[in-house]
């Protein structure tokens, strides 16, 4: 499924500038490398020492800024994206996501609607794809905020051909842990979401409040659980009630699970941009390369 979405995100958009600011990387070189030869456009952005790195590649293919001694390299490309002299943004193999995000938030911004950007990592193992919000970002979203990821994490899925089915994750499932102020708050945060999707085209795609991750993935339980639930599937999208679980939970299923993750795509900037993980492969950086230009 994943890569059938990255043939098609490859083939699109060949003419968008996306501009990489941890160029100091051989994942990074290999990664442009390959790029180039599709007819791809990265821009690269750097200190002087890091741009000789790239040879002819410079004088024949790439767009190459040097930045100013006293500016991070994160900074300048932000700066870059929000002028519109580029079209998106990938690092964070090198930089932490701390100072990418501050630099994309500084910078660029949200979209107008959106009260704060968040992010979803995207899992696939074989034919199988699943979106985990937010692992990434928003540390302890309340519920209107978690409304909010819901809604844009949605939209994201539909953009990848998927069909949302949505969990709201938490302990407890349809009121099995009591009124826990925990679970009153994916209680509200489906509601809230739920009246958000009426105004949307989205307004059919089913939305499970709140539910153990168990009875969101095996509808034989969700059933037992819960005998009202909408999910006759299992969820794909699922929505976490703060940072701990979320990452955690990315965690384990990517190492115990046997799933790939691509890690964190951004959601709702103004402009495009993401953030790698340090521990990124060179195929990693190209299908975000892809995800990027396309968002």
């Amino acid at each position: 499924m994943l890569d059938a979405l990255l043939v098609d995100l490859a083939g699109k958009n060949k003419n968008k500038k996306v501009i990489y600011p941890d160029i100091d990387d051989p994942r990074v070189f290999s990664a442009i490398s390959e790029l180039i030869k599709t007819w791809e456009f990265p821009v690269i952005c750097g200190k002087s020492h890091e741009i000789e790195k790239y040879g002819d590649m410079v004088a024949m293919w790439l767009e190459c800024h040097e930045v100013p001694d006293d500016m991070e390299n994160e900074i300048f490309a932000a700066m870059k994206l929000a002028s519109g002299e580029v079209d998106g943004f990938v690092g964070g193999n090198i930089s932490t996501t701390s100072d990418i995000v501050k630099a994309l938030i500084k910078n660029v911004g949200s979209l107008p609607g959106i009260s704060r950007i968040s992010s979803h990592f995207l899992l696939w193992r074989w034919d199988e794809m699943l979106l985990y919000s937010d692992a990434g970002i928003q540390i302890d979203p309340s519920a209107e905020q978690i409304a909010e990821i819901g809604l844009v994490t949605i939209k994201c899925a539909v953009n990848y051909n998927m069909q949302p089915r949505v969990a709201m994750l938490s302990f407890s499932t349809a009121g099995s842990g009591w009124d826990h102020h925990k679970a009153l708050k994916m209680r509200e945060a489906t509601k809230l979401l739920q009246e958000k999707l009426k105004s949307t085209e989205h307004a059919d795609i089913p939305v499970e409040w709140e539910i153990q991750f168990d009875a969101a993935y095996i509808p034989e339980i969700g059933a037992q659980k819960n005998p009202d639930s909408k999910l006759t599937l299992p969820a794909n999208v699922f929505i976490f009630p703060d940072l701990d679980s979320a990452n955690i939970a990315y965690k384990i299923t990517q190492r115990l699970g046997w799933f790939t993750a691509l890690w964190p795509i951004i959601q709702w900037l103004a402009r495009p941009g993401n953030d790698l993980s340090r521990w990124c492969s060179i195929e990693d950086i190209i299908a975000t390369h892809h995800i990027t230009k396309n968002s």
